[in-house]
């Protein structure tokens, strides 16, 4: 069907074609899936018109009575919508490549200047705020990366958001991310160390109450280590929720140290937790790093 055919070549889901035409996603799907499905003759104007179609190929989806009477040149407004949204949307994909590309640069020059500062002895690295920097994805619905942000500040400046906001959602403490807009945010370190498949059960969470959403996390979530004051892996488990039944600490005392939450995470216990992925990618140095921050 060309309608598909267009629309894989430019990569455009239903929702999209339907908002560009200004017609249902419904009537798309039935015009790709239905060999004999048909439309009103200006649906199927606007149809054609977006996708470059021939006269021909629009008299496939209207009733035969209404063959032979289309002008494309009344239509093409519709082409020029297409044309247009598709231009906007590689801009947008450009730029947030570009964006994506500086912000890992940064990442890994801080990585570097703070692993050269650990081995000269000099100590953590210095933040502005005493917190350090984090790139930032902003995604929507569907778990698409629309723009890299070097942090939450600057996400939260970009979007018009406040700072509070986009950390919330990067953490997935909001109640429901999706309730005024149709983008979130999440810490790009983590969405780049997800499998697609646990992309989508993330998004899908988005809009699900906080407290079922934080407890699906610790049951079925990231796997988390147990250090001691070394740094040395003492156990690995599948989840938070493994964890605290093994060792017998709070579910929130865990999940606090996994995502650094915890002042002095060493006064009350000798040992502390890091999400697996986290604590495997960081270098020897990172890792003592971390954990001289962490007993500060």
């Amino acid at each position: 069907m060309w309608i598909e055919e267009f629309r894989r070549q430019h990569g455009l889901t239903r929702l999209e074609l339907s908002k560009i035409v200004k017609v249902s996603q419904e009537l798309i799907t039935i015009l790709e899936e239905q060999p004999r499905g048909v439309t009103h003759p200006k649906l199927a104007n606007r149809l054609a018109a977006a996708c470059g179609a021939t006269p021909a190929q629009r008299d496939q989806i209207v009733n035969k009575i209404h063959a032979g009477t289309w002008e494309p040149d009344n239509s093409q407004k519709y082409a020029a919508r297409a044309a247009n949204y598709l231009r906007r949307r590689a801009e947008a994909r450009a730029m947030a490549e570009e964006a994506r590309k500086r912000a890992e640069a940064e990442a890994r020059e801080r990585a570097r200047a703070a692993e050269l500062r650990a081995l000269n002895g000099t100590g953590a690295a210095q933040h502005y705020g005493g917190t350090p920097k984090r790139p930032v994805v902003m995604i929507d619905r569907e778990g698409n990366v629309l723009k890299v942000y070097e942090s939450v500040k600057a996400a939260a400046d970009g979007e018009k958001w406040t700072d509070a906001n986009v950390a919330q959602k990067c953490r997935r403490v909001v109640k429901n991310e999706f309730r005024f807009s149709d983008t979130t945010f999440r810490y790009a370190d983590e969405w780049n160390a997800m499998t697609p498949a646990q992309r989508v059960d993330d998004v899908k969470m988005g809009s699900v109450n906080a407290a079922s959403r934080h407890l699906a996390r610790m049951r079925n979530g990231r796997p988390v280590v147990c250090l001691n004051k070394g740094g040395t892996v003492l156990r690995r488990y599948g989840s938070i929720m493994e964890a605290s039944d093994c060792e017998k600490c709070t579910k929130s005392m865990i999940f606090r140290r996994a995502n650094r939450q915890a002042g002095r995470e060493f006064r009350y216990m000798d040992i502390t937790f890091r999400y697996a992925d986290e604590w495997d990618a960081m270098t020897p140095a990172q890792r003592q790093a971390d954990l001289q921050r962490r007993r500060a």
